[in-house]
């Protein structure tokens, strides 16, 4: 079965927590996948990440960013 970890600072992170949540197949309802659930540790990494982020994603052009989050 296919195991979702995370994204954090650009690159995936597989999680250390041990905990898992089901993805659902819609059309189904079958458990397609499982996904991580962080830790602490990881929520915080994340989060420090984004702040590091933030001013330079700010400061980009909107058309930019759209293209980013549409890519």
């Amino acid at each position: 079965m296919r195991t979702i970890g995370h994204f954090i600072g650009g690159r995936e992170v597989p999680g250390s927590s041990g905990r898992y949540g089901d993805v659902f197949e819609p059309m189904t309802g079958e458990v397609a996948a499982k996904v991580a659930l962080a830790s602490a540790a990881e929520v915080r990494q994340a989060v420090a990440n984004a702040r590091e982020a933030q001013p330079a994603w700010a400061a980009t052009n909107p058309q930019r960013r759209a293209r980013v989050l549409m890519k």
